[in-house]
């Protein structure tokens, strides 16, 4: 993208004009697989079964032999030293020496560095600097030189002596491990499980080498993205992954951004044949900015992906540019992302947005959990617990489903869990799934009895607003929300269900925006669940029926009214997690002219005070509980729904005996039986 490639250069420049990137020969994580650099980040690390050997370096000038301990004596043709810890009594007098370096014929010094653990194998280790992170920083603290013996294809370089070039890494293994027992130099060999890096895209073992690549200095660049989480100018959702950002960037290290890839940005350095300048520049360079030669070769490096991610906030927004979307939403409010890219990404994000736009990127980073099957398992394709989105979304056979397995996992998976295949859940029904099960620290279990059940809902929901349009034929949208908002209602004939149920709107209004507000996903979804099911539509709707069905205009006009507007506001409200069936149903939903016609672009409720009505939640959660009783009793007697009984309902509160009196309707209709209410 030309804006991209814009933004990456102009960063890159900066930062080498700034000093904060460098070329330079350190370790690097190499892929030989994928033939290139890959960061920390991108290493898995495991416990692999493998083994300790003990080898025997001839201390030069005496009979002594000093035995070290190794998970790899491959790249012992590698060492440059043995070190020891300084304040091991064992080798005190050999510090300073040296040993032969059994099958090379060189020499090599005895150190002291307190990197050596005294308890490992002999307390002596060999330093292999080019071919070990902890071996690579002791060479420099004790000056030893660096030999690469394993190329970038994981095979023996011509450093290695004669007999081993060439070999893999298993080959030489296996090759120095036979020499050196038939010298006699063999000691113990012991099982040993060893901590092995592979590569996040192949799985091959990664190779510690020493290369030359590009570098980003990161410790000033961290520094100001370590206050900005301290102080709370961002924050995280939740709060346990601030620990885990603090942790990484107090701890960091410098980034290596090369990459010997085909694809990505590539590096805007070019290499001049006549001298040994390098021309880092924001156009392609044509002369040597040193010397002014014109036999210039470009970088063949890209640039690590994440490098040019770091800049999303901004360059999306045109920058280098200031232009009006730079202005208006950088910074923006919220980062929704996954746990597992903060170092990747946020991190970075954060790191170059306050250096390039002396601000932070985002106000709050909310990381998503993981949805994992219905045993709490991560999926993986290995496994073969993976489910495709798209099947629950459009159902899917066994037969399809097993047609698509490519793991015998997969297979076996399907048969055990989705032995009846998916019926068609829907996109909605899905994403409400999520929702609801999206609460702070804890990973998704992903239930398809679950996702079945918020498909129902979907239902529900298109039901009911079948009746409702079937009930407000010729309702006057724009009267009804005119009267809705003067002081006293306008005058308008409301019930006690649509007063009820109008104040109900209102506290889930409130109480959504509250848990969207705190990241509180389940309970906003659990919030809207309970009041469009069970109040909307068990109870409302039920209620409203007689009202509808009124010969007082007035009074069939306040319902009609209030049916649409909490119908309409509830849409609303759902939106954000059920999109599809929310926007068909708008489209056929009467309502104001002065309302947009797309509900995406609506203004999300917030809730109105003046529209809680206290006594009428309280009188319809009293008949609520008559009606919840008399269910019971109907249910314990097996008595049919559809048959009306007689019943006596005794109360010997006054106060609320004249309540249940004077709303008795209410009780019979949605009880079905014929009351009397007495002492």
């Amino acid at each position: 993208d030309e804006g991209a490639s814009r933004a990456v250069r102009e960063v890159f420049v900066r930062l080498f004009d700034e000093g904060l990137i460098y070329r330079a020969h350190r370790l690097v994580n190499w892929c030989t697989d994928c033939y290139t650099a890959v960061s920390d980040l991108e290493v898995n690390k495991v416990d692999e079964k493998g083994s300790l050997w003990e080898l025997r370096y001839p201390v030069v000038g005496t009979e002594q032999k000093l035995t070290v301990a190794t998970t790899r004596p491959e790249t012992m043709l590698g060492d440059t030293g043995v070190a020891v810890h300084p304040d091991d009594p064992r080798y005190h007098d050999l510090i300073g020496k040296m040993v032969e370096l059994p099958l090379t014929g060189r020499q090599i010094p005895i150190v002291a560095d307190s990197f050596v653990d005294p308890e490992f194998g002999s307390g002596a280790v060999k330093v292999t600097p080019a071919h070990d992170p902890n071996d690579f920083e002791c060479g420099k603290r004790c000056q030893l030189d660096s030999i690469n013996i394993i190329d970038k294809k994981g095979r023996s370089t011509q450093a290695a002596p004669k007999r081993y070039r060439g070999m893999t890494v298993s080959e030489a293994r296996k090759a120095v491990v036979a020499d050196l027992d038939e010298a006699g130099l063999l000691g113990s060999v012991q099982d040993y499980t060893v901590p092995r890096g592979r590569c996040d895209r192949s799985n091959t073992i990664i190779e510690p080498l020493l290369s030359e690549q590009w570098w980003v200095k990161t410790q000033s660049l961290a520094a100001p993205a370590i206050k900005a989480v301290e102080t709370g100018k961002i924050k995280f959702v939740p709060d346990l992954w601030t620990k885990t950002y603090m942790h990484w960037m107090t701890h960091i290290t410098d980034w290596c951004i090369s990459r010997q890839l085909w694809w990505g940005h590539r590096i805007p350095a070019w290499y001049c044949a006549d001298c040994d300048h390098i021309t880092v520049s924001r156009q392609d360079a044509t002369v040597c900015g040193s010397c002014g030669g014109s036999d210039l070769r470009q970088d063949d490096d890209v640039l690590d992906t994440w490098f040019s991610s770091a800049l999303w906030p901004f360059s999306t927004l045109g920058w280098p540019d200031k232009t009006p979307a730079l202005a208006t939403f950088y910074p923006n409010d919220v980062l929704v992302t996954a746990p597992d890219i903060i170092f990747f990404w946020v991190a970075r994000m954060i790191m170059m947005g306050i250096h390039f736009m002396g601000d932070v990127p985002f106000r709050k980073v909310f990381l998503t959990p993981i949805v994992t099957d219905e045993s709490g398992d991560k999926m993986s394709k290995t496994k073969g617990n993976v489910i495709d989105p798209l099947a629950v979304v459009n159902g899917a056979t066994v037969e399809a489903l097993l047609e698509d397995a490519t793991h015998p996992a997969a297979s076996k998976f399907i048969k055990k869990h989705l032995n009846k295949g998916m019926p068609a859940a829907g996109a909605d029904a899905l994403r409400f799934s999520l929702t609801a099960m999206t609460m702070p620290g804890r990973n998704i279990r992903l239930s398809m009895e679950r996702v079945e059940g918020y498909r129902h809902f979907v239902n529900k929901l298109w039901n009911a607003s079948r009746f409702a349009l079937l009930n407000l034929k010729g309702f006057d949208a724009d009267q009804f929300e005119q009267l809705l908002g003067q002081p006293d209602l306008g005058g308008l004939k409301l019930s006690l269900a649509d007063r009820w149920i109008l104040s109900r709107l209102q506290r889930t209004c409130v109480a959504t925006n509250e848990a969207l507000t705190c990241f509180r996903f389940a309970e906003a979804a659990n919030a809207l669940y309970h009041f469009v099911w069970h109040e909307l539509c068990d109870w409302y709707i039920e209620l409203a029926k007689s009202s509808l069905r009124s010969e007082d205009l007035e009074v069939r006009f306040a319902t009609q009214g209030t049916l649409a507007t909490v119908l309409e506001r509830s849409l609303r409200l759902l939106h954000p997690i059920m999109p599809h069936v929310t926007e068909e149903i708008w489209s056929k939903l009467p309502r104001p002219s002065d309302v947009p016609k797309a509900l995406m672009v609506t203004l999300y409720p917030s809730g109105v005070d003046t529209l809680i009505d206290e006594d009428a939640e309280a009188t319809l959660k009293l008949l609520q509980e008559i009606t919840s009783k008399i269910r019971s009793i109907r249910s314990t007697y097996n008595v049919p729904p559809s048959q009306r009984i007689a019943l006596d309902i005794h109360i010997s509160d006054q106060a609320r005996r004249q309540l249940v009196s004077d709303n008795l309707a209410a009780v019979e209709q949605t009880a079905r039986v014929n009351a009397t209410v007495s002492a």
